[in-house]
């Protein structure tokens, strides 16, 4: 073996440490175990440090706080786990935005974690890859992914206590009930941040600026919640 393949081998050697390290040091933030953070970082193709941003156990059940820290990440995981003890989730590929649409791309995907690990990718059927809306009268009020409205693969309402949803086999992801059962109760919700948005810019186009959709929902007769913190942020300046 020449010294230039010695070394190249040694390099990957130290990757693969500085990695586990992180893994490591992620476990004793998160629920995830060292199996799970594996085969996550296997699909997502990433090797940076992940941040537990926000969790139930430190934070408690808060809406406000989970679509803060939510909104603050281009790419993030949200871990959920249900009353029967089941793990699943959601990656988000491109950053969340408080709309009546769905929007997202593709790299999206659900997956499972307990009781067996399962990756969800895009059937590419439809682009309703995620959805994000609150304090609106007529329309879900909560997070979403895949499927259609009322009828989401994953759905967490913004009372983080109540009733949430995951119904079989979305068209977006072709996924089977995530949960022990189709309505479930959350247990605890995590978000690991894998990328933050950079700018203070790229955090303000999270909300809802475009004048075709506040019109959409002001002519609906809704209360455009974005409108409001616009308004507040504003006042604070």
């Amino acid at each position: 073996m020449g010294a230039q393949e010695s070394k190249a081998q040694e390099n990957n050697q130290d990757h693969i440490v500085k990695v586990k390290q992180k893994d490591v040091k992620l476990v004793k933030d998160s629920r995830l175990t060292l199996k799970q953070i594996k085969t996550l970082r296997e699909v997502i193709k990433d090797e940076k440090d992940w941040q537990v941003v926000y969790s139930t156990e430190k934070q408690g059940k808060n809406w406000t706080f989970f679509l803060d820290h939510l909104l603050l990440s281009e790419k993030s995981l949200v871990v959920v786990k249900d009353m029967d003890d089941y793990v699943f989730g959601v990656y988000v590929d491109q950053g969340l935005q408080i709309n009546p649409k769905f929007h997202g791309s593709n790299g999206n995907f659900l997956f499972s974690l307990e009781p067996k690990i399962e990756i969800y990718h895009s059937t590419g059927l439809n682009n309703n890859y995620q959805y994000l809306n609150t304090g609106q009268k007529f329309l879900p009020n909560g997070i979403g992914f895949g499927g259609q409205m009322e009828y989401f693969g994953l759905f967490l309402n913004t009372d983080l206590c109540g009733r949430c949803d995951a119904e079989p086999r979305s068209t977006t992801y072709n996924n089977p009930v995530l949960s022990c059962k189709k309505e479930f109760t959350v247990k605890s919700i995590e978000i690991i941040s894998i990328l933050k948005k950079e700018s203070e810019n790229e955090i303000h186009d999270s909300i809802l600026n475009n004048e075709e959709d506040a019109a959409f929902l002001e002519i609906s007769g809704k209360t455009l919640y974005t409108h409001t913190y616009s308004a507040n942020q504003n006042v604070q300046d």
